[in-house]
């Protein structure tokens, strides 16, 4: 795995445990220190998982036996997806994309190691 993904995934780990820590502020509400946190670590949690898609996207196209080219394809229009949602603020968009790859990657993994077998 490229080392940038690797760096991507840390910082968007750190960020999804930290991000806990400091609640949302009320829509309409008045911003509070700890709203702040929040948005700012939501930014950070996006970009990470972003960076980490489009560092993925380039390994998996170097890397990935022709069998299994399908997941650089779903990574290349996932992290592209990912890119417009991001850039739009639309996360509740981005968030969804992130659980569709996590759970499309996830099938694909027990697929194939049932295939091996």
């Amino acid at each position: 795995m490229a080392a940038g993904a690797v760096v991507s995934l840390v910082v968007f780990g750190c960020a999804r445990i930290v991000i806990s820590w400091f609640p949302m502020d009320a829509p309409g509400a008045e911003r509070t220190a700890h709203g702040t946190a929040h948005w700012l670590l939501a930014v950070v949690t996006f970009a990470a998982i972003t960076s980490a898609a489009f560092e993925l996207r380039h390994a998996l196209s170097a890397a990935t036996p022709p069998d299994h080219s399908h997941i650089a394809g779903l990574v290349h229009w996932l992290s592209w997806l990912l890119l417009v949602a991001v850039s739009t603020s639309s996360m509740r968009l981005a968030s969804r994309l992130i659980s569709c790859a996590v759970c499309s990657s996830t099938d694909m993994s027990t697929s194939s190691d049932h295939a091996a077998r």
